[in-house]
């Protein structure tokens, strides 16, 4: 079940960033026709990465790749005058030293115009004595027939 949510300035039901979000109700038939709208869309995950390898004379390894994220809008969608608005992105911080691994999780939102609230970023790193490795990730909506 899809949760579907609208901003607002009023008292929310849920908030991300600075943004208050009530939730609403969208009936069997308007579901299908805002999952339609939807899937004219794609959430993607741009990711700018490398690897630098100490054992091998300071090779660098470039890690960059941009990923589809399928159904996206599971999470939640964001309405706004009736139709598909953003989504929710779910996004992980990680930085590993050695076996010593800390994770940070939160929760933002991407628009189909841009809008953006909450962690739409995300940042891994890991070192060791023998490679250091960081990707920097950016998440956003794209239309589909708009792909490079």
């Amino acid at each position: 079940m899809i949760r579907f949510y609208e901003i607002t300035a009023e008292e929310a039901d849920q908030t991300i960033g600075e943004v208050k979000l009530k939730e609403v109700f969208a009936a069997e038939e308007k579901e299908k026709e805002l999952i339609v709208e939807a899937e004219q869309w794609e959430l993607i995950k741009d990711v700018e990465g490398y690897e630098e390898l100490y054992w091998h004379d300071n090779d660098i390894i470039d890690h960059s790749y941009i990923a589809v994220i399928d159904h996206y809008y599971g999470s939640g969608m964001i309405l706004k005058d009736g139709h598909f608005y953003g989504a929710f992105v779910n996004t992980k911080d990680t930085s590993s030293m050695g076996l010593s691994v800390t994770r940070w999780e939160d929760t933002g939102l991407v628009c189909i115009d841009g809008f953006r609230a909450g962690k739409t970023t995300e940042w891994e790193t890991h070192s060791s004595d023998e490679v250091y490795w960081e990707h920097k990730a950016k998440y956003y909506l794209q239309k589909k027939e708009e792909k490079a």
